[in-house]
């Protein structure tokens, strides 16, 4: 491909070949690096014609200019991507590590937008300052001395020591609040280091936009197909991202992704590598490895605090919130009429959903109102989560139980910790059957499943 028309016309638009793909399909991917562009679009030989389509991608940074962290806006942000764009593709990589480097960062990335003007302290500048305060006072204890040793009041050389004595004074009244301003703010830049270290953990959440596909059946016809996909990126990227996205009410702030080769990491190797997988690479690899930590956020999973307790940065559970509003919009159910609550009832579901009897709904006020079932088989996946003790393990056994009431279903039930054996054979522990009347059942209502 790269050596054919199509590719002389990428090339002569400014792209560059990044990848190349020839089992069965001949597919290529190209780069175009300029800063008003930065895409890069796919193009699939079909016969003599071509398919070609643009893919943009972007990244969130952890503080916004106005120094705060993005994280409840998650929800808000999917709500305008999902509205504003006919295709996105959005990720999170999430890590618990935050090594000392990636933590040094994203403390440096906070109190600068909390004092701009200023810049941040170091070891190196404290110890400097040190140096001078302590070189200043040591003049001054010469000249006192030298004054010490002179018994003429007013003679030139003594006025002049005097004068020097005076000067060195002022000196250390300017620098020692200086140097102990520095120090203090040195000592609360380490302090939240470590503390990021502790309390912190790292996400990766990138999306990116694609355009429409366009087809060509020869090169003049190929580059009239590519400067429509270029336009139409270019113009989604200006109207639609900067303008409203970055200018908007979101408590946001992206970035666009400027190296491909992080953008194809990010999507195809399962998320972002890891800090400490990237701390592991060879020189080789710097490169790579700066442009990542540019997309890592670092977030507190606890409150960071300074001074004895007071709250610098609230925690921000970026990954539960993204967890969360993913869960929420893969939820389908049943709205009813009068309250709005979920319907889920034997009776509203058809028997070809297979609905499992999971217990009873209850109102508001905690009063039963009739049994709640769960419709398997328009669920794709089921996925239990909670704390140890929650009953995770025994809503996983009930649901195995009202699955075997349907004789078209096969159960394989994968038990490394032997939690469901007891499925197999009918209650008899006596301390389990005396409650059998307090959920309305009798003790016939107990057997194994075959």
């Amino acid at each position: 491909m790269h050596g054919e028309p199509f590719a002389d016309v990428l090339r002569a638009e400014g792209f560059v070949p990044i990848g190349q793909f020839d089992y069965r399909l001949s597919l290529s991917v190209w780069w175009h690096p300029a800063a008003d562009r930065r895409l890069q679009v796919i193009v699939l030989r079909v016969g003599r014609s071509a398919l070609i389509r643009g893919d943009k991608s972007y990244y969130l940074v952890s503080v916004t200019p106005d120094g705060e962290t993005w994280a409840r806006d998650i929800g808000l942000l999917h709500d305008w991507l999902e509205s504003h764009f006919p295709e996105v593709r959005i990720s999170l990589s999430h890590f618990r590590d935050v090594p000392p480097e990636l933590a040094k960062a994203e403390v440096a990335r906070r109190m600068a937008a909390d004092a701009p003007t200023q810049p941040l302290p170091s070891v190196e500048q404290v110890a400097a300052l040190q140096r001078q305060l302590e070189s200043t006072r040591d003049g001054i204890r010469s000249s006192e001395a030298l004054l010490s040793l002179s018994d003429v009041d007013s003679d030139l050389l003594t006025g002049y020591m005097r004068s020097q004595a005076r000067a060195g004074k002022a000196q250390v009244e300017q620098l020692k609040p200086r140097v102990d301003r520095e120090r203090e703010r040195l000592g609360v830049l380490q302090h939240l280091q470590r503390e990021y270290q502790r309390k912190g953990s790292a996400a990766v959440y990138t999306f990116g936009i694609g355009s429409n596909a366009q087809c060509a059946p020869d090169p003049t016809r190929f580059r009239d197909a590519l400067r429509a996909v270029v336009h139409e990126l270019t113009d989604l990227h200006r109207y639609q991202v900067r303008q409203k996205l970055e200018g908007g009410r979101l408590n946001v702030r992206i970035a666009e992704a400027t190296e491909p080769a992080m953008t194809w990491v990010e999507q195809w190797l399962g998320g972002a590598l890891t800090p400490n997988q990237l701390n592991r690479l060879g020189p080789e690899f710097n490169a790579l490895r700066q442009l990542a930590d540019g997309h890592v956020m670092v977030t507190p999973d606890e409150p960071i605090t300074v001074d004895g307790g007071h709250v610098r940065h609230s925690e921000k559970h970026v990954a539960a919130r993204f967890v969360s509003d993913v869960l929420a919009r893969t939820d389908k159910r049943e709205t009813g009429a009068h309250d709005g609550a979920a319907v889920l009832t034997p009776e509203t579901i058809p028997a070809d959903a297979f609905p499992l009897t999971l217990g009873q709904r209850v109102d508001d006020a905690g009063r039963s109102i009739g049994p709640v079932a769960f419709p398997l088989a328009q669920m794709v996946h089921i996925y239990i989560s909670g704390s140890t003790g929650s009953g995770k393990s025994y809503l996983a056994r009930v649901l195995l139980e009202e699955a075997a009431k349907h004789e078209r279903l096969n159960v394989l039930v994968l038990d490394p910790r032997n939690q469901s054996v007891g499925l197999l054979v009918p209650e008899d522990r006596p301390k389990v059957l005396e409650r059998y009347a307090e959920f309305g059942m009798n003790l016939r209502q107990a057997r194994g499943l075959s």
